[in-house]
């Protein structure tokens, strides 16, 4: 995934990719300073969504919408 990409999909809910590290899955940088951070499950048969954003609240907020979003690209 690009960082064009990365803002098509996630930009309305993160604003802008800034920047993406493919280390350990993908795990998008914003320019809000939020993350998603998607990766598969080393040990499992799942797949893994995790997010930063500045608070609890904020970052709940943002999986929930992560994996809506998620949901409607499968």
């Amino acid at each position: 995934m690009s960082c064009g990409k990365a803002t098509d999909v996630f930009g309305e809910l993160c604003g802008s990719c800034c920047d993406i590290d493919r280390t350990d899955g993908v795990r998008m940088n914003f320019d809000n300073d939020e993350v998603v951070h998607l990766r598969p499950s080393g040990n499992a048969p799942e797949f893994r969504c995790y997010n930063e954003a500045a608070s609890a609240d904020c970052v709940v907020e943002l999986n929930s919408a992560c994996m809506k979003i998620l949901t409607t690209l499968m």
